[in-house]
């Protein structure tokens, strides 16, 4: 399980007084600022001294460039207030999306508010998922109780009737994902990607982790099933958009050797999982890269783009706009001018001809 977790002996979890699939500060040094961690404890099939810890080559120098195999780090639990088991039932009739559904003393207790994002994870495989924590219909409220939608215990591997933790949501960069980046890159970036939804269009979907296969390490490759594929809107070798808490990388789509592959499962390497620092039994959300799709369906679509560019400029020529524009602005200027027209009116013509790619996503 490597990604962003370090394996732990059972011991080590009592002495620092907290439960397994926590998270921890490790530090190369006293003084270092370290690293959050998540904690996960060895199989009981292992036989491990209690001073002895699994972790990646990646994440040991994330800790410290100088760290290496054999050195010692230094442990200590991080303040992130987790609920007792809560056992899970089934949501209600209005079901909305990315929510579950917990106890006011619950919320309370890990130190959330209704809004917030929480963090449930299985307890046996560590597994977590992040959704949007609401409150329990008042006569419904129980702080032994959690509502979650089918598709959220299929990617946790949960049952209805089985038992699960909470825990406020924890970045495990110690800053949120939106502080890193600046105001207006960040609103840039959503300008972007609202344009990209309205031209082209996406679907995303929740999946559970899974180790990916040994060929597609450093390749930067993962697999999911051709269903999968279809109802995100992908072909073979188009890109995907993973994110796991803020933290998203664009890797090329292949689908699964075979067909037996679980439809809510992501083949991910360890090389991309280092990437967004998730851990095998996660739920990621996917979507197709809409800034991919764009790209590959206009360079298909180039000739009818280039038409209207051609045809702006040939009435400009024969109303005789373009003479009249050469006088008042110059020949740059006539230029940038008729070029900005056309490419207003290359924006319907795009929509238009990107309609077969939305439908592909479309309910």
């Amino acid at each position: 399980m490597l990604g962003n977790a370090v394996v732990v002996p059972t011991d080590v979890f009592e002495e620092m007084d907290v439960e397994p699939f926590c998270y921890i500060r490790a530090r190369y040094e006293a003084d270092d600022e370290g690293k959050l961690i998540y904690a996960i404890p060895f199989s009981s099939d292992y036989d491990v001294d209690d001073d002895v810890i699994a972790i990646s080559t990646n994440l040991m120098k994330g800790i410290d460039p100088e760290l290496g195999v054999g050195e010692e780090i230094l442990i200590e639990p991080v303040n992130a207030p987790c609920s007792d088991p809560l056992t899970v039932y089934r949501p209600y009739s209005d079901l909305r999306d990315g929510v579950c559904y917990l106890d006011p003393e619950v919320l309370s207790s890990i130190d959330a508010k209704r809004g917030e994002q929480v963090e449930i994870y299985n307890t046996e495989t560590g597994g977590r998922v992040t959704l949007i924590a609401d409150t329990l219909f008042e006569n419904d409220r129980s702080p032994e109780k959690i509502r979650l939608d089918l598709h959220s215990t299929k990617v946790l591997d949960v049952d209805f009737k089985d038992t699960v933790r909470v825990r406020k949501a924890v970045d495990i960069d110690d800053v949120t994902t939106s502080s890193r980046i600046p105001r207006l890159q960040r609103i840039f970036s959503d300008l972007k990607d609202e344009l990209l939804e309205f031209f082209v269009g996406s679907r995303q979907v929740m999946l559970r982790v899974e180790p990916g296969l040994d060929q597609d390490e450093y390749r930067g490759i993962i697999r999911v099933n051709r269903s999968t594929m279809g109802y995100l809107g992908v072909e073979e070798k188009d890109r995907i958009i993973t994110d796991w808490k803020g933290r998203e990388a664009s890797i090329q789509c292949l689908p699964t050797p075979d067909d037996g592959t679980e439809p809510l499962a992501v083949l991910v390497p360890s090389s991309v999982r280092d990437q967004i620092e998730a851990s095998n039994f996660d739920g990621v959300n996917v979507w197709r890269d809409r800034g991919y799709i764009f790209q590959k369906r206009i360079a298909i679509s180039l000739l009818g783009i280039l038409g209207v560019v051609f045809g702006t400029f040939q009435i400009a020529t024969v109303t005789s706009i373009s003479a009249i524009l050469l006088e008042e602005v110059g020949v740059i200027g006539n230029l940038l001018i008729l070029l900005g027209v056309s490419a207003v009116l290359s924006l319907p013509v795009i929509w238009f001809l990107l309609l077969p790619v939305r439908s592909e996503v479309q309910n």
